[in-house]
């Protein structure tokens, strides 16, 4: 993927103690929630999905199907987070990544 922006310490440090605050996030792996929302959603575990068996192939397919969903919840121009706890995190338009 291409034009991602990556965000800078200051940026990184305010937009995760924002996501902290907001949605009360509690990271873990154990399988228990770690977020509240406000409103109903649904979580998929993708890995039990493909036994173990994810390729290179379906990674491809994934960021696919994510970055068209993306491209639908925002307009052509906007850029949104992309953020991985406790790894870099950016600054992406999924309309610019899409090829």
């Amino acid at each position: 993927m291409k034009e991602w922006i990556l965000l800078n310490e200051q940026e990184y440090e305010n937009v995760w103690d924002r996501f902290y605050d907001e949605f009360a996030f509690n990271p873990n792996i154990d399988g228990e929630q770690s977020f509240k929302f406000s409103c109903p959603y649904i979580t998929y575990d993708l890995p039990n999905y493909f036994e173990g068996k994810w390729t290179d192939d379906d990674d491809y397919i994934f960021d696919h199907i994510l970055l068209k969903a993306l491209i639908l919840c925002t307009e052509k121009h906007e850029y949104i987070y992309a953020l991985d706890w406790h790894h870099d995190s950016y600054w992406m338009n999924p309309s610019l990544n899409l090829n």
